[in-house]
């Protein structure tokens, strides 16, 4: 679960939409944080998102935000997985850390 509560205003966050064709992100900024609502600003318009899933409020759900430091989490556990995957090890424990996957791959190139 993304976690946005220690964000702040003017802090840049990463944008993803599940709804475009394409799944490329864009950097919007927070103008306002409540206890339950971040809203930030993307081309002039403000748009309201829940501060425990990043998910935007809009009845659909499509769009969520993540931090860049979550980002890049997030992609280095993809390539983590997809070293794992090539010695034939799928992950299913999404709760696995990073540190914890990165010994298991670790493990499995000296092997």
């Amino acid at each position: 679960m993304t976690d946005l509560s220690e964000v702040r205003v003017g802090d840049e966050l990463l944008l993803f939409s599940s709804s475009g064709v394409s799944r490329k992100h864009r950097t919007v900024t927070v103008t306002k944080v409540g206890p339950e609502r971040i809203y930030a600003e993307e081309f002039g318009r403000t748009t309201a998102y829940r501060t425990g899933t990043g998910v935007i409020i809009d009845g659909y759900g499509d769009s969520y935000l993540i931090t860049p430091e979550q980002h890049a989490e997030k992609m280095r556990r993809k390539e983590l997985m997809d070293k794992l995957a090539g010695f034939g090890i799928n992950v299913t424990i999404l709760s696995l850390s990073v540190e914890k996957l990165e010994a298991l791959v670790a493990v499995m190139e000296e092997a």
